[in-house]
C-alpha cells in the first residue's frame, strides 16, 4: 500500500474515531478476501469469461422433468407387474420349496450393502412367519430369487423385493437377518391392505372400556381389555396416510383423545397414528355400557370431517368392539338403532358397521343386537327401514385371542370383486431399515382354489422417494427457480421448503402445499386445479423464502417477486408436478465451453484414485499439502440418487477425471460442471503462493452454483457432503457481494474453534448478475481478534469492550473468546448477543436495532424465534443504562459494538441450560431473549398451521446431520505429519499464539486456576488456554504427545521477536493513519491531500518505515513443510509499524497477560504452516 500524505504534522497527535477504525477493520477484512482468498483473482476470471444465454421455456421444462418421473414411475411399476405375473404362473405350477427363515440366517453368509443399509445375500431370500404360519405352505418367494436378481441388475437403485400371502408368510430379498421369530404379519401392514383394497379408508374404532373388560379372555391369560388394544393398535399399523381415522372409547359416556381427534377424523400419518395407539394404551376399564352416545359419537366424526377429493370412492366403517350388552337405562335397543339411522342418513347412508364381539359372555339378545346394528336392519327394533345403507357384518369371537387377526382384516370385507391390475404407489414413509423415505409399488397376486379365483397375496418393491423425485429435488435454472410434487390429497412429497429426501432420519410430516405456498396469493386456485388432475399456468405475486445461513438459528428473510407457476399431471400416477420461476428471470447465463481445460485434479477419493503428490496426515486425516481437491456435489449429476446410492468405482473416478481434463466423453455429469471445475480450479495457483495470510489460514474452498467444489489443503470427503447445503454457503448466498463472517464453531475435522470468511463470485453478466460459486476460507479466533485490535487500538483499553456481530446478532469475535477462563466456562462457539451481552442486547431490542423475527418449522412443529440486526444509518452512537457505538462495517454482513459502558439492570431471557438452537422461547410476544423455538399451533388432523398467520414464513430445512468425516484412520498409519508442529518447542507466547493446533496454556479449568507458569502445549490438551477442558471435537482427536510439561516459559530473552509479514501490519497502520489523516487533516486546510493506492502484489516498505532482519521462518524445525511453497521470510517486529500512538509496546488482551510474563512482540510466529480444519460449520 503506497502513502501519499501532504500536512503529516497537523495530525500526528489525533488518535481515529471509532468509525474511522471500522472502516480501517473493513479494509483489513477486504485484504483477507483478495489476498488470502483471491476473491479479486477469481472473480476476474469469470468477469473475463464467455456466457451463453437461453431463455427459461417454464412449459417446455415442466414436460420434460414431467415426462422423465413418468417414465421412472412406469419402469418400476413394470417391475412390480412382472413379478405379479411370475408369482401367478408359479401358484398354478403350485412347485413346493421349503422356507429358509431370517431370523436363523448365518451372519457369515452375509455382506454389508449400503443400497440397503444392511448385511444381505444378494443370491437368495429368505421368509418371515407369523406364530401361526404353515409351514408347509408353497413358498412363491424362494422360486423368484433369480427374478429379483435380475431385477436389481438392471435397476441397481430399487430396494427391497417381496411376495407376503394371505396366509402371513413374507418372502423378502435381498436375504438379511432379523433378532426375532414369529412376530411380523404382513397381512396388517399399509402396503398389504392397501392393494387388497386401494381406495382410501375412513376409519373409527370404538372401543369398549366397560368394567367388564376387566375379565379373562377365553383362550388367553391376558384381561379382553388388553386384547382389545392389541386389536385397535393392529387396526391402526394397517392404515396408511391415504387413509383417515378416529377412535371413541366408551363405558357410561363417550370419550375421544384432546385435540383435533375430539371432532374430527385425521390423517393416519405416523404421528398421529402413534398419538392414536398411545390413547389406546390409557383406557382403563370401568362403568357401564353405552351403545347408543358411543355410536353417535363415532358418526359425529364423519359428520364434522372436512370433505375428501375422493369423497365418492373412500369407504366409511365402524369397527365397533365390545363384551357385552348395552345398559338399558343409557338407551334402548330402538334408541340405538334410531341414532344409527339418524346419523348416517346425515352422511347419505355410506357408513358400513362391523360389529365384533367378544367372548361367551354376550347373551344371544345381545349377539342379536350386534348383528343388527351391523346390517343397520332397523324395521327390526321399530324404526324406519331404508334401502339406501350397506350391511356390514358382525362376528362373535369365541377365542378372544384371535381378536387382534379377526378386527385386523377388517378391510378384507371392502376387496373389490373384480381384480386389481395396476399397481398401487404408496404415501412416501419412513424405513424402519434406515433407507430414509421410501415409497411401496404394491400389486395383488391372485390364485384359484377349489375353483374360485381369489386374492392369494401382495407383490411389493421399495424405491427411495429420493430416487424417483431427484430431477426435482436437484431442479435449478439460475436463482429463482424450483419444483414440487403433490399426491391427490394436496399433501406435498418434494419442495425446497422441505427437507431433501436423502436427509431426512425420522418419519416425515405430512405437510399440504398450501401450507407451503400460502404466501403466494390466489394459489389456492392452483392447488384446487392440480387436485383436478388439470393443467395450467398462473402468473401470481409471491415472496421468496431465502435462507439466512442454519434457518433454526439464523431465520430467512422474504423477497417478494412475480412468479409463474406451470403446473401438469405425472401420467400414469395421481402425482402432480408444479414448476415456479420468477416472471422477470427470463435468462439463464451458463459459461461457455473453455478452450483450455487442466491436465490433471486431484479427485478427492484417494482410495480410488491414490495422489501421485506425497502424502501426509494432518489431525489424523489424510492429506495433500500442495493441491486443492476436487469434489462434486448431487446437483452436479446427471442422475443425483445413483452417485448417492451407489458405491464409486475406480473406474468410474477415472472416467470422471478424464471428462475434466477433456480427455474422455461426459456419461455422469451436468453440461457446466467441467467449466466450473476448470474456473474454480484456476484459483488454486494463487492459493499455493505464499503471502501474508499463508500461516494462519486453516481451509480455503469454492464451491459453485451447479456442483463443483475444491479445497486446499486437498482431503477425502464423505459422498453426501453437499457444500449448497451447508449454512456457510447459504448465508453467503443471501448476502450476496459483500464479505461474510460467521461466528466461531467447532472444525468437524479436529482443529478446534475457527471463523469462516466467505465471499459470492458473480458472472460478468448483467445488470444483476447470477452467482455463480461462494468462495471461503478458514482462520483461527485468535487471529480475527488481534487483526481487530490491531485495526482499533482503544479496543486494547480496558474500559472498552469491542466486538463484532453479524446481521442475525451471532458473536463472531469477543474478549470473552480470547480469555481462557470465561472462554472455557461460557464456550465460544455460537454465541449470539442476547446471550453474551444482555444489557447491551435488551438495548438494541429497546431502539429497534435488533429485530425479532420468526419462522415456522413444519417438520419440527415449532416456531423459531431469531433476530435481524439493522441500522437506520451507517453507525448509532446510545447513552443512557449502558453506552455504546455501534457501526456498519461496510460491504460485510456485520457490525462493530464499541461500549464503554456494558452492564446495567436490563434483563434479556435465555435458557442456557440447552444449547442454542434447542431452546424453549420464555417469551410469548416481545422482548429481549435468545434465539429459540416454541410449539407451533399446527392442526395435526389437517397437517396444516393453524393460525393462518400470513407474516409468518416458512422455515426452510435445517443443515442436514451427515458424517462429514469419511473412515481413514488406517490410511495414514506411518506417514508424518503435514506440517512439524511441535508446539513444546515454542518457548514464548508470542511463538505459540496462533498456531493452529497449539495453545498458550495459562488457565487450569480442573481446578479453576491461572497458571503460574504458562506453557504452548497441544491445542487437543489445552483447548482455549484451558489445561483440563474437553477438546470440541466431532471425532477422537489424535492422541497428543505424552511427554511431561516444559520448562516455564522464558520470553523476554531466547523468544524470536518476529512480527507478521509487512502486508497486513503496513496496511493496517496505513489505512489506520489514511483516515485519521482524511478526518484531521480537512479542518487544516483545503489543499491537504490523502491518497491510498492498494497493490496486490507483495507490499514493499516505504523508505519511513526501517525494517529489520528476519530469522529462519521454521525455527522449530530444520527444513520448511514437504512441498510448502517457500514463503518470504516476515519482517522483524519494529515499533514504527506495530506500535499505536503514543504506545511504548504493543497493548495484547489481558486474557494472555499472565502475570510475570510481558505481552509478546508479535503474535504470529512463523513457523506455523496450512493447518487442517472443516470447510463447514457444524451446526
Amino acid at each position: 500500500m503506497i502513502l501519499i500524505v501532504c500536512g503529516v504534522l497537523c495530525c500526528a497527535s489525533v488518535l481515529p474515531t471509532s468509525a474511522q477504525s471500522a472502516d480501517a477493520f473493513q479494509v483489513v477484512l477486504s485484504a483477507f478476501a483478495d489476498d488470502g482468498l483471491g476473491v479479486n483473482t477469481l472473480q476476474s476470471k469469470y468477469n473475463g469469461l464467455n456466457y451463453g444465454s437461453a431463455a427459461v421455456d417454464a412449459q417446455a421444462t415442466l414436460s420434460e422433468l414431467s415426462g422423465a418421473l413418468n417414465q421412472k414411475f412406469q419402469s418400476r411399476k413394470n417391475i412390480a407387474l412382472g413379478l405379479k405375473h411370475k408369482a401367478e404362473d408359479l401358484l398354478r405350477q403350485g412347485t413346493n420349496n421349503a422356507l429358509d427363515e431370517c431370523c436363523f440366517l448365518s451372519k457369515n453368509s452375509l455382506t454389508y450393502d449400503s443400497r440397503f443399509s444392511d448385511d444381505v445375500n444378494l443370491n437368495r431370500q429368505c421368509n418371515r412367519l407369523t406364530a401361526t404360519t404353515d409351514n408347509a405352505q408353497f413358498n412363491v418367494g424362494a422360486n423368484l430369487v433369480s427374478t429379483f436378481k435380475s431385477n436389481l441388475q438392471s435397476n441397481p437403485t430399487l430396494k427391497w423385493q417381496y411376495f407376503a400371502s394371505q396366509e402371513g408368510l413374507i418372502s423378502i430379498y435381498p436375504a438379511f437377518k432379523v433378532q426375532d421369530c414369529g412376530s411380523y404379519d404382513p397381512r396388517f401392514r399399509p402396503w398389504y391392505v392397501s392393494a387388497a383394497v386401494p381406495e382410501p379408508k375412513d376409519v373409527v374404532l370404538v372401543i369398549d372400556k366397560s368394567g367388564s373388560m376387566t375379565s379373562t379372555g377365553r383362550g388367553s391369560s391376558s384381561s379382553r381389555m388388553d386384547l382389545a388394544k392389541e386389536a385397535a393398535k393392529t387396526v391402526l399399523d394397517s392404515l396408511s396416510p391415504d387413509d383417515r381415522v378416529g377412535v371413541v372409547a366408551f363405558s357410561t359416556a363417550a370419550e375421544y383423545p384432546s385435540g383435533c381427534y375430539r371432532n374430527r377424523l385425521a390423517r393416519a400419518t405416523v404421528s398421529n397414528v402413534d398419538k392414536l395407539k398411545t390413547y389406546v394404551d390409557s383406557l382403563f376399564p370401568s362403568g357401564s355400557t353405552n351403545y347408543k352416545e358411543s355410536l353417535a359419537s363415532a358418526f359425529d366424526l364423519f359428520i364434522q370431517s372436512p370433505s375428501r377429493s375422493d369423497e365418492n370412492v373412500a369407504h366409511k366403517v365402524i369397527l365397533f368392539l365390545t363384551d357385552g350388552e348395552p345398559t338399558n337405562s343409557l338407551g334402548s335397543n330402538t334408541a340405538i338403532m334410531q341414532a344409527i339411522r339418524d346419523k348416517n342418513q346425515v352422511l347419505g347412508f355410506k357408513v358400513v358397521i362391523l360389529t365384533y364381539g367378544m367372548g361367551d359372555g354376550i347373551p344371544s339378545s345381545g349377539e342379536t343386537l350386534l348383528q343388527k346394528i351391523a346390517e343397520q336392519a332397523y324395521g327390526y327394533y321399530g324404526v324406519a327401514s331404508t334401502s339406501l345403507s350397506t350391511a356390514g357384518v358382525s362376528d362373535i369371537v369365541r377365542t378372544d385371542s384371535n381378536i387382534r387377526q379377526e378386527l385386523g382384516s377388517y378391510y378384507s370385507f371392502f376387496e373389490p370383486d373384480a381384480e386389481l391390475l395396476e399397481p398401487l404407489i404408496s404415501v412416501p414413509y419412513y424405513d424402519l431399515f434406515g433407507l430414509g423415505l421410501v415409497l411401496t409399488i404394491s400389486v395383488p397376486v391372485y390364485s384359484t382354489q377349489n375353483g374360485k379365483r381369489g386374492l392369494a397375496g401382495v407383490i411389493g418393491i421399495d424405491i427411495a422417494l429420493a430416487d424417483l423425485v431427484s430431477d426435482i429435488t436437484f431442479f435449478k435454472r439460475g436463482e429463482l427457480s424450483y419444483a414440487f410434487i403433490i399426491d391427490s390429497s394436496g399433501v406435498t412429497l418434494t419442495h425446497p421448503l422441505l427437507p431433501v429426501p436423502t436427509n431426512v432420519k425420522e418419519p416425515p410430516t405430512y405437510i399440504d402445499i398450501s401450507t407451503l405456498e400460502y404466501q403466494t396469493v390466489g394459489f389456492d386456485e392452483i392447488r384446487t386445479a392440480m387436485l383436478n388432475g388439470s393443467s395450467g399456468s398462473r402468473v401470481l405475486n409471491t415472496q421468496w423464502t431465502v435462507p439466512l445461513g442454519d434457518s433454526k438459528m439464523e431465520g430467512v428473510r422474504l423477497d417478494s417477486i412475480q412468479a409463474q407457476y406451470n403446473w401438469q399431471p405425472i401420467s400414469g400416477t395421481t402425482y402432480s408436478l408444479c414448476l415456479v420461476v420468477a416472471r422477470d428471470f427470463t435468462t439463464d447465463y451458463t459459461l461457455s465451453s473453455l478452450s483450455s481445460l487442466p491436465s490433471s485434479y486431484l479427485y478427492h477419493r484417494f482410495d480410488l484414485i491414490p495422489p501421485t503428490q506425497s502424502k501426509c496426515s494432518q489431525f489424523g486425516r489424510l492429506a495433500v499439502f500442495n493441491d486443492a481437491s476436487v469434489k462434486i456435489s448431487p446437483e452436479g449429476f446427471k442422475d443425483p440418487f445413483a452417485y448417492l446410492d451407489l458405491e464409486q468405482t475406480a473406474s468410474q473416478a477415472n472416467e470422471y477425471v478424464s471428462y475434466f481434463t477433456g480427455r474422455g466423453s461426459n456419461t455422469y455429469f451436468n453440461p457446466t460442471v467441467r467449466d466450473s471445475l476448470a474456473t474454480i480450479h484456476s484459483v488454486v495457483s494463487k492459493w499455493l503462493q505464499a503471502n501474508d495470510f499463508t500461516n494462519f489460514i486453516v481451509w480455503r474452498y469454492v464451491g459453485t452454483e451447479d456442483g463443483a467444489f475444491i479445497v486446499l489443503p486437498g482431503i477425502q470427503q464423505v459422498k453426501e457432503f453437499d457444500h449448497l447445503q451447508r449454512p456457510w454457503y447459504k448465508r453467503t448466498i443471501a448476502n450476496k457481494g459483500d464479505i461474510v463472517l460467521s461466528s466461531p464453531y467447532v472444525d468437524g475435522f479436529g482443529a478446534g474453534y475457527v471463523i469462516t470468511l466467505s465471499h459470492t463470485i458473480l458472472s460478468g453478466r448483467g445488470a444483476d448478475p447470477q452467482v455463480m460459486a461462494v468462495a471461503a476460507m478458514d482462520f483461527t479466533i485468535p487471529f480475527m481478534w488481534t487483526e481487530l485490535t490491531r485495526s482499533m487500538s482503544q479496543c486494547q483499553n480496558s474500559g472498552t469492550r469491542c466486538i463484532v456481530i453479524d446481521n442475525a446478532g451471532f458473536v463472531v469475535i469477543h474478549p470473552d473468546f480470547v480469555d481462557p477462563r470465561l472462554a472455557s466456562e461460557k464456550g465460544v462457539d455460537n454465541k449470539h448477543i442476547t446471550e453474551m451481552e444482555k444489557d447491551l442486547a435488551a438495548s438494541f431490542v429497546s431502539k429497534s436495532i435488533m429485530i425479532k423475527s420468526r419462522c415456522n418449522d413444519f417438520q419440527k412443529k415449532t416456531v423459531n424465534v431469531f433476530w435481524k440486526v439493522e441500522l437506520s444509518r451507517s453507525s448509532v452512537s446510545i447513552s443512557d443504562s449502558v453506552t455504546y457505538d455501534i457501526y456498519e462495517i461496510s460491504q460485510t454482513n456485520a457490525f462493530l459494538i464499541v461500549s464503554t459502558r456494558w452492564t446495567g439492570s436490563s434483563v434479556c431471557h435465555c435458557d442456557i441450560t440447552k444449547r442454542l438452537g434447542s431452546r424453549t422461547c420464555l417469551l410469548s410476544g416481545a422482548g429481549c431473549e435468545c434465539p429459540c423455538n416454541r410449539s407451533l399451533s399446527y392442526n395435526e388432523c389437517e397437517g396444516v398451521d393453524s393460525t393462518n398467520d400470513l407474516s409468518v414464513p416458512v422455515c426452510p430445512p435445517s443443515v442436514p446431520l451427515v458424517a462429514l468425516v469419511p473412515q481413514e484412520s488406517d490410511a495414514t498409519a506411518g506417514l508424518t505429519s503435514c506440517f512439524n508442529v511441535d508446539c513444546k518447542s515454542k518457548r514464548g507466547k508470542s511463538d505459540c499464539f496462533g498456531v493452529v493446533g497449539c495453545e498458550w496454556c495459562s488457565y487450569d479449568d480442573t481446578s479453576d486456576s491461572t497458571i503460574s507458569s504458562p506453557y504452548c502445549d497441544d491445542s487437543h490438551r489445552c483447548p482455549l488456554g484451558s489445561r483440563g477442558l474437553a477438546f470440541p471435537t466431532a471425532q477422537p482427536p489424535p492422541d497428543p504427545p505424552t511427554d511431561n510439561l516444559p520448562p516455564p516459559s522464558d520470553e523476554g530473552e531466547s523468544s524470536p521477536v518476529i512480527g507478521i509479514a509487512v502486508g497486513v501490519s503496513v496496511a493496517v497502520v496505513v489505512v489506520v493513519i489514511v483516515v485519521v489523516l482524511a478526518a484531521c487533516c480537512r479542518h487544516k486546510s483545503n489543499h491537504t491531500t490523502v491518497r491510498t493506492t492498494t497493490s496486490h502484489s507483495q507490499p514493499q516498505p516505504s523508505t519511513s518505515v526501517q525494517m529489520s532482519k528476519t530469522k529462519d521462518p521454521y525455527p522449530s524445525s530444520s527444513q520448511p513443510p514437504p512441498s510448502h511453497p517457500s514463503a518470504p521470510p516476515p519482517p522483524a517486529y519494529n515499533a514504527a509499524v506495530d506500535l499505536p500512538p503514543g504506545g511504548n509496546q504493543l497493548p495484547y488482551p489481558t486474557a494472555y497477560n499472565e502475570p510475570g510474563y510481558p505481552p509478546p512482540s508479535n503474535p504470529y510466529p512463523t513457523s506455523a504452516p496450512y493447518p487442517t480444519s472443516a470447510p463447514y460449520p457444524q451446526y
